[in-house]
């Protein structure tokens, strides 16, 4: 499958690992396999996953891929969330994943969700 060049202003960005490893400490490797479900979704290359920043948004992400005001099928969506569940079991509330605040507030939900 061929990858999808990830949008503008994620395009520019600099690969931050480390970034990544001290904001989420013991939860880097949620964080890690989230980014690489994210990116496998949406057919970008999990070399550029730490382009992402951690407050980046799904929607903005997903806006950036399509710009248009009416709202796609959001296919992505739905192979990230079967992903998400099988690795993690956890799902995603349908009806917030438009809402979904970060990539932060994710990896912490999907935490929260393991601890129960």
């Amino acid at each position: 499958m061929k990858n999808r060049k990830l949008p503008e202003p994620y395009y520019s960005r600099l690969s931050d690992p480390l970034r990544w490893q001290k904001i989420f400490g013991d939860d880097f490797r949620i964080a890690d396999q989230f980014l690489c479900m994210f990116c496998d979704a949406f057919m970008f290359s999990e070399q550029e996953r730490y382009k992402f920043e951690p407050d980046d948004t799904m929607m903005a992400i997903y806006r950036a891929v399509y710009p248009s005001r009416w709202t796609p099928d959001a296919l992505e969506h739905s192979i990230l969330n079967d992903a998400v569940e099988k690795q993690f079991n956890f799902t995603f509330d349908p009806d917030r994943l438009d809402k979904l605040a970060s990539f932060r507030q994710i990896v912490g939900e999907i935490k929260d969700a393991q601890q129960r």
